[in-house]
């Protein structure tokens, strides 16, 4: 599970933490065991909701999420291309150093006891050409004692002798590369062997997560590349209106493949079909059965979007991460109730699986714990002021003593949010 990002440089985002960076696991992680509260670190959770004003970048973030994701999937000119992102020259911090870097913190603990970090840089040419610059992967687990001291980072050395012996954490270096040539961590060998890519738009995770001799990077590929993020409503002019027939396994992006994503659940999955249908006629407005009010497209505008996102939560091949932008926006506030319960029974039944969103709603905000809260605020962090002169801070509204007394004592987030607190943070 994803419990911390970091960037750098990337669009507003000059250098912005939400969740655990990897230094503070390595800091705090031997001795809280995943209980960071107590360390007034705050990870995120299975429901992440990022709120604050516009333009303080959080949109920014799903993009950056959204960049890697097309990073490994495709390369990263490609990537840069996509999704009217304009180019790599146009994503980088205006006035920053020609690259942009991601940090991502996995928590595995639950599996195997470990954390996993990777780590990928982005910098371009004189002509604005991207390529992958550096590459990084690394694990926190329980130390193994019979492991040699050079298979361990340097910091990892000092830093397990200081740890408790009763529960000893080392960091392995998994994959190092830069510029395409470093080295690669052989788990069936048990030793470090030379990795040199021939094609620097390529990321190494791309190609080393693909192979089963390497489970550590195996993991945080399908992590990756199955994040999903919702689309709705922005339907690119030239995709054709309508697909050819056949079972579509999962909703694309743009939510317009419905049909064919109905097809292959009566196809492959008749018993969850079935069932599916029948626990979202309890939960839409609609009168007739929602497969066939779809089918008659009788469904008004309202309850399609609420139908969809509802479709994306009964996937019986759950994504890891669900990211949405407002999906709140053109709903009653009666459905938007529907919709938070079905994002809170989404993390409950897939305990490994998440969901980020940006809201502006109290409805939504009222559904929510101040752990879960992410506020976003613009500050200036260079003179003079200029394009790239602000920088994007993400704070947990869990870390503000007022929000979680209020909280404690049943005041709801909504009423907090209007009470001023969330700006209380935002200006701090």
């Amino acid at each position: 599970m994803l419990i911390g990002v970091e960037v750098r440089h990337y669009r507003i985002l000059h250098h912005t933490t939400v969740g655990i960076t990897w230094d503070q696991l390595l800091e705090h992680a031997p001795e809280h065991r995943g209980r960071f509260d107590t360390a007034s670190l705050y990870p995120m959770n299975q429901l992440t909701v990022l709120i604050g004003k516009n333009s303080t970048g959080k949109s920014s973030l799903i993009s950056a999420l959204s960049f890697v994701a097309d990073c490994l999937k495709y390369d990263v000119q490609i990537a840069s291309t996509l999704n009217e992102r304009g180019g790599f020259s146009k994503l980088v911090t205006a006035g920053a150093e020609k690259y942009a870097s991601f940090s991502f913190a996995f928590d595995r603990s639950e599996q195997d006891q470990s954390y996993l970090r990777y780590y990928l840089e982005i910098s371009c040419d004189d002509h604005g050409r991207p390529y992958v610059s550096a590459e990084k992967v690394s694990q926190l687990t329980e130390a193994d004692t019979d492991l040699p001291p050079e298979k361990l980072s340097e910091s990892a050395q000092s830093d397990v002798s200081k740890k408790s012996a009763s529960h000893p954490l080392r960091e392995q270096v998994l994959l190092d590369l830069k510029m395409g040539k470093g080295t690669v961590f052989d788990s069936i060998r048990e030793t470090d062997a030379p990795a040199d890519m021939n094609d620097l738009k390529h990321p190494a995770l791309a190609a080393y997560g693909m192979l089963r001799v390497f489970p550590e990077l195996c993991y945080i590929y399908r992590q990756i590349s199955r994040w999903y993020f919702c689309g709705y409503g922005k339907a690119d002019k030239n995709r054709p209106k309508q697909h050819s027939q056949g079972g579509h396994k999962h909703l694309n992006d743009a939510c317009d493949n419905i049909g064919n994503v109905l097809e292959y659940y009566q196809q492959e999955h008749p018993g969850h079909y079935a069932a599916m249908v029948e626990r979202l006629n309890e939960k839409m407005p609609d009168e007739q059965p929602v497969d066939k009010a779809f089918y008659d497209g009788s469904m008004t505008a309202g309850s399609l979007k609420l139908f969809t996102h509802l479709l994306l939560f009964e996937d019986p091949h759950p994504r890891p991460l669900l990211c949405f932008e407002e999906p709140e926006t053109g709903l009653y506030h009666d459905m938007v109730d529907v919709l938070n319960l079905e994002m809170r029974d989404y993390t409950i039944r897939h305990p490994d699986c998440q969901v980020i969103f940006i809201t502006h709603s109290p409805f939504v905000l009222e559904a929510v714990r101040p752990e879960e809260i992410w506020m976003f605020r613009r500050k200036l962090h260079m003179r003079p002021a200029s394009a790239g002169a602000y920088n994007s801070e993400a704070v947990c509204a869990a870390s503000n003593a007022m929000i979680k007394a209020l909280y404690k004592q049943g005041v709801g987030m909504s009423a907090i949010w209007y009470g001023g607190h969330f700006d209380q943070i935002s200006e701090a």
